[in-house]
């Protein structure tokens, strides 16, 4: 019985990665689920979100203890040079207690609005894409130096205006899951799957695994925090990487950069990017600029939040 139950368990785990594979020919379904809404994580490069907006990147950890709560709410100018949208997202992250924790997130993606002409030519009106995800997730501390995360959402994207009295919403629920190992106080290793759900329409979503490295360290009125990223998308196949730092000054001041690499074959496309954060009290203003000359070119990420 107890191998039954490992076998389903196994099955359980690798049937989204089975899915993602058998499908790698195709196009991709809802590419805005690989946006990163926190500016802290995109001044360091796009890396891993922790505390408020932790729902988007690290699952495993969140960075709180028992009975604290951070959250916050960022807006995003995304490919402002290319295809201009408005990121607008809301992260919550609580510990329970020492050991277990929920994460709750939500944004949306709006588009650039752009006229609509019917089989004649004649007008319609204009049209505003609208992209959408929500969802909640669990934190679970197994032992001292183990953790795991695992959120289940959903999405729907608005990609065509509504036709002969149909409107064209694609729907779709995913699962994000990552397991986090830290061998030392000041050093950790995740390994992330992301986008691992249902295909719309019979295109798949951007399903992406991930392994990252990151430390922290302290020297009196001085911190450093450092993180490293390397993963690949499955659908279609690129290959990606993540790098960022942040200094911080009495626990008050922080200053970030970083870098991100993706083939242009799929993902968030390469940059450069820098950055600036203010704690004062329990309150924080974070802002992050994108350099590029691509399609990511003068995005700008703005964020305030709150903890305790």
């Amino acid at each position: 019985l107890q191998e039954m139950m490992k076998t389903r368990y196994i099955l359980a785990f690798l049937l989204p990665l089975t899915v993602a594979i058998s499908s790698a020919a195709k196009d991709t379904a809802m590419p805005f689920l690989s946006i990163s809404p926190d500016p802290v994580s995109m001044a360091m490069g796009g890396t891993s979100a922790k505390g408020a907006f932790s729902h988007f990147g690290s699952l495993a950890e969140t960075g709180l203890n028992g009975g604290s709560l951070a959250a916050g709410i960022s807006y995003g100018y995304f490919q402002p040079t290319v295809s201009a949208s408005d990121v607008v997202s809301l992260g919550v992250a609580y510990g329970i207690d020492d050991r277990f924790g929920i994460t709750f997130g939500v944004l949306g993606n709006i588009g650039e609005k752009y006229p609509v002409t019917g089989e004649y030519g004649e007008s319609l009106g204009d049209f505003r894409p609208l992209d959408f995800r929500i969802g909640a997730g669990f934190t679970w501390r197994i032992v001292d130096k183990f953790s795991a995360g695992i959120s289940l959402n959903y999405a729907q994207s608005s990609h065509s205006p509504e036709m002969d009295g149909v409107r064209n919403v694609s729907r779709t629920g995913f699962a994000d899951i990552q397991f986090r190992y830290q061998p030392l106080g000041w050093l950790g290793v995740s390994l992330t799957g992301k986008n691992l759900g249902i295909p719309v329409d019979s295109y798949p979503l951007p399903y992406y695994a991930q392994l990252g490295v990151d430390g922290d360290w302290s020297f009196g009125k001085h911190s450093l925090d450092a993180t490293v990223e390397a993963g690949m998308y499955v659908s279609p196949f690129a290959v990606c990487a993540n790098a960022g730092v942040q200094y911080g000054y009495a626990g008050h001041y922080f200053v970030r950069a970083g870098g991100h690499y993706c083939g242009e074959e799929a993902g968030i496309p390469s940059f450069f990017s820098a950055g600036a954060g203010l704690l004062f009290a329990v309150f924080s203003l974070d802002i992050s600029w994108n350099c590029a000359s691509g399609p990511m070119k003068n995005t700008l990420n703005v964020g305030v939040g709150y903890r305790f």
